[in-house]
């Protein structure tokens, strides 16, 4: 999908699709998926970067492009290339409502990347997203899954970036150990 924008020399501008929804999705503008929907564009189809539109939407926190993918019936568990899904990516931009709108809808709330078998979880916790380990916890997220090198949830919130002690207490209450 290319579409003609003006430029300034009043010479049409071809903008890919990647583009287009990048920038819109940097202002929150659900219409230009609306359009992309609406023009039955390959919903998951991947940009040259690696990223899918819900995974875009998902890291840019567009909540209302979200919804409308998932309604438009994307695969929600889709990953890039570093195993990254579209719940990995907005836990880790601590997007809440992102995450809460993909927990409701099927996406797998313990899937790891391939880097280092983080989940949704612990990479939220190790940036200190407090509202996101939230909602992960209330959609059922597993609070003791250990990564490949013996991380947990927990241990990132310990060692991570924020070390939010409201983080730690949560993953407690939750049963982490």
């Amino acid at each position: 999908l290319s579409l003609p924008m003006p430029s300034l020399s009043n010479q049409p501008v071809r903008v890919s699709q990647e583009k287009l929804l990048q920038a819109a999705l940097k202002v929150k503008n659900a219409q230009v998926v609306q359009d992309m929907i609406k023009h039955k564009a390959d919903l998951n189809a991947f940009s040259m970067h690696g990223y899918t539109p819900l995974m875009m939407a998902s890291m840019s926190g567009c909540a209302q492009s979200v919804s409308s993918l998932i309604a438009a019936r994307v695969d929600v568990n889709l990953t890039n290339k570093k195993g990254q899904s579209a719940l990995w990516l907005a836990a880790s931009n601590g997007h809440a409502d992102v995450v809460k709108i993909l927990a409701k809808s099927g996406a797998d709330l313990n899937m790891e990347d391939k880097k280092d078998g983080k989940t949704p979880l612990m990479v939220a916790s190790e940036f200190g997203h407090l509202s996101v380990v939230s909602a992960l916890i209330k959609a059922g997220v597993d609070v003791n899954k250990v990564s490949p090198y013996g991380q947990t949830a927990l241990s990132y919130g310990i060692v991570g970036l924020s070390r939010d002690v409201k983080i730690l207490k949560r993953l407690v209450v939750a049963g982490a150990d």
